[in-house]
């Protein structure tokens, strides 16, 4: 699985997990512009926990799918929760 973000200044993506595993301490990979000079530490631990998050829910996204094909899940909902902290 790969989540993928872009920063704000530069434009370039990367996959988050860039942010976290090749010491960037909260900065872009590409441009090395951090993405909160005063919150650098509680944005790496953020995209850790969101990176755990969407692994979590992939792997019970699939067991769902596997166990039960006949509970279907409200896909835009699940967007529209997310979108509401994501989109700006």
């Amino acid at each position: 699985m790969k989540l993928d973000g872009w920063c704000g200044r530069c434009g370039e993506s990367f996959s988050l997990t860039q942010v976290v595993t090749e010491g960037a301490g909260g900065r872009c990979p590409r441009c090395g512009v951090a993405f909160n000079h005063d919150y650098n530490a509680v944005v790496t631990s953020s995209v850790s926990a969101l990176l755990s998050a969407y692994a979590d829910l992939h792997d019970a996204a699939q067991r769902l799918a596997d166990t039960a094909p006949q509970l279907h899940i409200d896909r835009a909902g699940l967007y529209q929760s997310l979108d509401t902290h994501l989109d700006r």
